[in-house]
């Protein structure tokens, strides 16, 4: 029997909306080690069909990490204009990206250097991707904040050779809800982690892309959760799949929310793909794709 995750190709990017995508840059690089950034400013008809927003306008930069985490989209929104929201941790819809680094203390040092700042540490929920090695700070996350609005945090394993983008994770009211959309999605199940103030699953998809770790907020908000695509810290994640009309349609039929529509698009890297926006609860957005890999 055919299901939705047999459809599945992989995780095409990660997105994350930024204030200011030249800063976000300046800031990445000094962090990434001079990694390069493709850039591309979008404003044509098809932007709008895709996100949602009418007469959308996006100025982007992609770097590719390969094997060590895929494709890292920065959206800075033109029109309408990046929203700064103060996105904090064990909120509905917060999203962080995790990086895996060889020396913590130099990381943190350059962050905070550059103009990030320490938000707290916590108990790691990622799973190392080596298990043998010894490290005391395999546990601990350490997040920040950077100047343009991403949370980002970092854990420590230095039998790695270079710099990892491990996880995306995020914050949620409830996981159960979530985990169905997932797996159809082609996400499988890695491990769970369970404690007294949090609870958390670690779920993986086909491909080079990270990790996906979802956390029960502790104390969540009552009423319903607004989450827009231009609110600076946003992250989205973009699945790759064959026919993203059936898939479409599908996740509708499941209870997401047709946030954007699948469209042809017409210019830039991904010029003769297609794309389309939905959301899920907590205000997660997931982009489905249908077409060639990025190719920056």
């Amino acid at each position: 029997m055919n299901t939705i995750a047999d459809d599945i190709l992989d995780v095409a990017h990660i997105g994350c909306t930024v204030s200011d995508l030249d800063d976000t840059k300046i800031f990445l690089k000094s962090f990434l080690s001079e990694r390069e950034f493709h850039t591309q400013f979008i404003d044509k008809p098809y932007l709008s069909g895709v996100i949602g927003f009418p007469e959308c306008a996006i100025q982007m930069g992609f770097t590719d990490f390969g094997s060590n985490g895929g494709i890292l989209e920065l959206l800075d929104y033109k029109n309408p204009r990046s929203e700064l929201v103060d996105f904090t941790l064990d909120r509905p819809g917060t999203g962080y990206l995790d990086f895996t680094v060889t020396d913590i203390k130099k990381h943190t040092e350059q962050m905070i250097l550059s103009g990030a700042s320490l938000i707290n540490t916590s108990d790691a929920s990622i799973i190392t991707l080596n298990k043998s090695s010894k490290n005391d700070n395999l546990e601990k996350k350490y997040f920040f904040k950077t100047p343009t609005g991403i949370l980002i945090a970092i854990n420590e394993d230095k039998s790695i050779s270079s710099l990892r983008l491990t996880s995306t994770g995020f914050y949620v009211i409830e996981i159960a809800p979530l985990l169905k959309f997932f797996a159809r999605l082609g996400y499988t199940f890695i491990s769970d982690k369970k404690s007294e103030n949090n609870n958390s699953v670690i779920l993986k998809n086909k491909g080079a892309g990270p990790y996906l770790v979802l956390h029960e907020c502790a104390a969540p908000p009552e009423g319903e959760i607004q989450i827009e695509s231009n609110m600076t810290g946003n992250i989205h994640i973009c699945v790759r799949v064959k026919d993203i009309d059936c898939i479409f349609d599908k996740m509708i039929s499941m209870g997401a929310t047709p946030t954007g529509k699948p469209t042809n698009i017409t210019a830039g890297v991904n010029e003769g793909t297609r794309a389309g926006y939905i959301t899920i609860p907590d205000g997660i957005k997931l982009e489905l794709f249908q077409g060639k890999n990025t190719q920056l």
